[in-house]
């Protein structure tokens, strides 16, 4: 009987408490419905506007939400030509395009330092990449397109100064443009390591496995050089100078998810002395395969 009795007070206390809450939320509905409009705002744009945008590139949370630039429009529709240019800056401004690029504010993805849009700067037609020791801290920088692209061919013209404190290697690449990393692959057309003297430098293939394909250059990095990546569902193959280097043609490491074009100088090291080195870059080119070609090709 004790026990019946004190389950039955229970269960009359229970429900006096939820006849209570209900009164509450029927009498403070519209703040409550406020509160949970806001949290769903707050969701959406947490995790549903990175994707919708490329706020999340190349593993940057602080990159403004921006929509993509939008692809350069071919003039010449009837041409022959295999590759139709989609995207390029020649770095003939007084400065960076920020319709173009996202410049990065962050640490450095390895922790050895920082990346400051100070660092990057646009003079006698080439963008300049300095790295160096400031206030006791290693500053670099790197940016990344706003065009994103699946597919094409990709180019860049480039050089890195020899660097004796072994700090600082310069990159170019292309990373998917929604962060889907590494599943969503990476391909390195150069990439200088640590090397003082930049000699070999490299190009990578990266497996959605986290393993790579690597290609090696048997020259200085430290001289002008013109990389291309033509990328197809098919194959990657790098060029240099003109010239294929490599191709790498198994399925698993080919990427199939669109990619921005990143343009880096990056510290691997927390010191570098009184060292200063600079990254050049005279033109970054992306283009679009013309397929199928224009009748009479």
């Amino acid at each position: 009987m004790t026990d019946h009795i004190t389950l039955t007070s229970l269960a009359h206390r229970g429900r006096d408490r939820a006849e209570r809450v209900m009164t509450f939320v029927r009498s403070n509905s519209s703040v409550i419905g406020a509160f949970l409009v806001i949290g769903g705002l707050f969701l959406a744009h947490r995790y549903i506007g990175a994707w919708l945008t490329d706020a999340s590139v190349v593993d940057e949370s602080d990159i403004p939400p921006v929509a993509a630039a939008p692809a350069i429009e071919t003039e010449a529709t009837g041409s022959c030509e295999p590759w139709l240019l989609t995207f390029s800056d020649e770095f003939d401004a007084d400065g960076i395009d920020d319709d173009r690029w996202i410049v990065f504010d962050s640490p450095d993805r390895n922790g050895n330092g920082v990346r400051r849009p100070e660092a990057i700067t646009v003079a006698d037609g080439l963008l300049v990449i300095t790295g160096g020791l400031v206030e006791n801290e290693v500053v670099a920088g790197a940016m990344a397109s706003r065009h994103q692209q699946l597919y094409g061919r990709f180019e860049a013209r480039v050089r890195t100064e020899t660097d004796p404190s072994e700090t600082m290697s310069g990159l170019v690449a292309t990373w998917p443009a929604g962060n889907e990393h590494p599943e969503g692959g990476e391909n390195v057309l150069y990439d200088t390591l640590t090397s003082s003297n930049r000699e070999p430098f490299y190009s990578y293939i990266h497996h959605p496995d986290s393993t790579r394909e690597e290609i090696v250059h048997n020259t200085g990095g430290e001289e002008w050089h013109e990389l291309a990546m033509e990328w197809t569902p098919d194959a990657v193959t790098i060029l240099r100078d003109g010239e294929i280097v490599g191709t790498v043609t198994e399925p698993d490491a080919i990427a199939g998810t669109p990619h921005v074009v990143t343009l880096q100088l990056v510290a691997n090291r927390a010191e570098m002395g009184e060292n200063v080195v600079r990254m050049f870059v005279d033109w970054v080119r992306v283009y679009r395969a013309n397929e199928p070609p224009p009748a009479g090709c």
